[in-house]
């Protein structure tokens, strides 16, 4: 909500922002209320297309954003998160989706957001916590890791290529 005459380089993290009430977004544009508890992550697709939302009750919903009117629309959910989902990656090219469950939690679901289909659920060991997740920019490998200090380089279909403990 910055409206500067400057380019956004000019702006810096360093120092607070402030803003008039007139400049600060008051308007609700919409309600979503699909999910049946608390919603624990939410994040929107690279190309600013859709925004996946994890809930404690175990689903994920992937909405499609109107880039016009800015109202989601709901496209599809997924709901085989027994732990519920706390954080949602999704790949560089939209395409895919990571979804982690809370510290006790030691699955990882690979979902495939255009066709809806459940690509891997990966699983190292059962004393895992698979916590996080980021791509690498190529999309055709991950990393995972918890609070149990373990991070798994994998592919697409959820083979470790590389592991680290104890970190």
């Amino acid at each position: 909500n910055t409206k500067c005459d400057d380019e956004l380089e000019t702006v810096s993290l360093l120092l607070d922002h402030v803003c008039s009430k007139d400049d600060f977004p008051c308007t609700t544009i919409q309600l979503l209320n699909d999910h049946m508890d608390e919603v624990w992550f939410c994040r929107f697709s690279p190309d600013g297309s859709k925004l996946a939302t994890g809930s404690k009750d175990g689903t994920i919903i992937i909405w499609d954003v109107d880039k016009h009117t800015l109202e989601l629309r709901q496209r599809r959910s997924f709901k085989e998160h027994s732990f519920g989902v706390s954080y949602v990656a999704w790949s560089p090219d939209s395409e895919h989706l990571i979804a982690c469950g809370p510290d006790d939690c030691s699955d990882l679901w690979l979902w495939n957001v255009e066709s809806g289909d459940l690509r891997v659920k990966v699983s190292q060991s059962p004393e895992d916590s698979l916590t996080s997740a980021s791509w690498y920019a190529d999309g055709k490998r991950f990393v995972t890791g918890g609070t149990r200090g373990q991070f798994y380089q994998c592919d697409l279909d959820g083979n470790a290529l590389e592991s680290w403990e104890g970190v």
